[in-house]
Parts: structure tokens; C-alpha cells; sequence
């Protein structure tokens, strides 16, 4: 789940859901800002992004990368059998890998 409330990450993460957060730098206090950190910074959501277009420049990659991965092997043809949503949580979930 991609959010900017701390709370609605939390109830998402109690679920199982991969958590996001998405600052917003014109309205979260200061105090809000500085204590969104990713799990790997001992924080509680698994990744935080500065903005949307960071967010997206992620998942672009992560994308990418699982299109080569479909490549072929006998051939230069990419293999793309899934759904838009498909893509879009495997690159999510290849996000937080």
C-alpha cells in the first residue's frame, strides 16, 4: 500500500500488506518527516520515497529488470503474459526484495 498517513500504513502492515510511504512536505509537520524510516532504518513501513516521481523511477526499474528476466533463452522475444496489475506487484514486491 503507497500512503502519506502513518496510521492507514500501519493498519495495512497488520494485514500483510507491503507498506510505502510517500511524504508530503507541504503539510506533514517536521516531526512526521523525520520519523518515517524503512524497516531497514529501524523504522515501521518497508520503504519511504522522497516523492510519487521517486516511487515511480522505482518501479520503472523494477519493471524492467523483470522484463529481461522474462527474456527468452532461445530467442530475443520478451515473454509478457501478465496483467498491468500483475506487473505492477511484482514490481512492488521485487521493490522491497
Amino acid at each position: 500500500m503507497v500512503a502519506a498517513h502513518k496510521f492507514d500504513l500501519l493498519a495495512a502492515a497488520s494485514v500483510g500488506f507491503k507498506t510505502i510511504h510517500v511524504p508530503r512536505p507541504a503539510e506533514d509537520p517536521r516531526e512526521v518527516r523525520e520519523s518515517m524510516r524503512s524497516k531497514q532504518d529501524g523504522g515501521e513501513v518497508d520503504l519511504v520515497v522522497k516523492d510519487f516521481q521517486e516511487l515511480a523511477r522505482l518501479i520503472r526499474n523494477s519493471y524492467r529488470l523483470s522484463l529481461q528476466s522474462k527474456a527468452s533463452t532461445e530467442g530475443y522475444y520478451l515473454q509478457i503474459s501478465l496483467s498491468f496489475m500483475d506487473k505492477m506487484r511484482t514490481a512492488i514486491i521485487s521493490l522491497m526484495s
